[in-house]
C-alpha cells in the first residue's frame, strides 16, 4: 500500500472512529436524560437536573469551529433559556450562526416537537435573532444573530 494510501486509511479510521465514539456518547447521554424525565414523574428528579444534563454534554461536545446544539430532552422553557444564553456567547464568540438540534417530536408523548415548537413561538420577537427550521432537517434549527 502506498504512503498516500495508508495516510487516507488512517484518517478514514479516525473518523469512523470518533463518530462511533460520538455516537456512543450520545446514547449514554440520552439513557440518562430519560431516567432523568422517569424520575421526574416520580417526584424524584427535578426539571433542573433533567435541563443541566443537556447543557453538560453540549459544553462538553462544544466545538467552537462548527457549533451544534442537541436539545433533546430539555424541557420547552429550559431550551428557551438556553438559547438565551447561546445567544450571549455567540455575540461574545462573534459568531453569526449554529445549528441546534431540537428533534421532530418522535420521543415525545404527543409526537409533536414541543422544543421546536415553542422556540419558534417565543425567539420570534428576539431582536436581530432569527431561527428556522434547516433546509434539509426539520429537526434542526438555524438561529442567526446579527
Amino acid at each position: 500500500m502506498t504512503s498516500k494510501k495508508m495516510q487516507v486509511t488512517r484518517r478514514y479510521n479516525k473518523s469512523r472512529q470518533q463518530h462511533l465514539e460520538a455516537k456512543r456518547e450520545k446514547a449514554d447521554h440520552s439513557k440518562k436524560v430519560k431516567m432523568f424525565h422517569e424520575q421526574r414523574m416520580q417526584g424524584l428528579a427535578t426539571v433542573n437536573q433533567i435541563n443541566n444534563q443537556v447543557k453538560e454534554f453540549n459544553r462538553q461536545r462544544l466545538n467552537t469551529r462548527q457549533p451544534y446544539f442537541d436539545l433533546h430532552g430539555m424541557t420547552p422553557d429550559g431550551a428557551v433559556e438556553y438559547v438565551r444564553i447561546i445567544v450571549d456567547w455567540m455575540r461574545g464568540q462573534k459568531l453569526a450562526k449554529v445549528q441546534i438540534e431540537t428533534g421532530r417530536g418522535n420521543g415525545s408523548p404527543n409526537k409533536r416537537p414541543a422544543i421546536k415548537i415553542e422556540l419558534l413561538k417565543r425567539i420570534h420577537g428576539w431582536s436581530e435573532c432569527s431561527l428556522v427550521p434547516e433546509d434539509n432537517n426539520d429537526g434542526v434549527l438555524v438561529l442567526t444573530v446579527c
